[in-house]
């Protein structure tokens, strides 16, 4: 990792005068579709009408019907956020229920 003294440097050499702020993608929401897959890292989840494939940590934390927070990774796409618990998404309350109003 970079000391102060390298960070500064750093910013120096690119022309990075100012604050630099990392742009964030909104949170997507899919469905898990109650299709199993044998990969234990893969589950199926309906997302806009469409049925994608998407790559998780831990297969046995989803349940059919379960909202998934995804991102897109590559070609394809990724678990944003690991459960903590299975079939619970690790959002407040309060984001839990927005989701659930802005998915239907």
């Amino acid at each position: 990792m970079y000391g102060d003294g390298g960070i500064e440097k750093m910013r120096c050499l690119l022309g990075l005068n100012g604050e630099v702020s990392i742009p964030r993608q909104p949170r997507q929401v899919a469905i898990k579709t109650d299709r199993r897959i044998r990969n234990p890292r893969l589950i199926e989840a309906q997302y806009e009408d469409k049925r994608i494939l998407v790559r998780v940590r831990d297969q046995s934390l989803y349940v059919p019907g379960m909202l998934v927070l995804i991102r897109r990774d590559g070609p394809g796409w990724a678990e944003a956020v690991k459960p903590k618990r299975k079939g619970v998404p690790n959002v407040t309350p309060e984001e839990l229920e927005q989701l659930r109003r802005d998915v239907g």
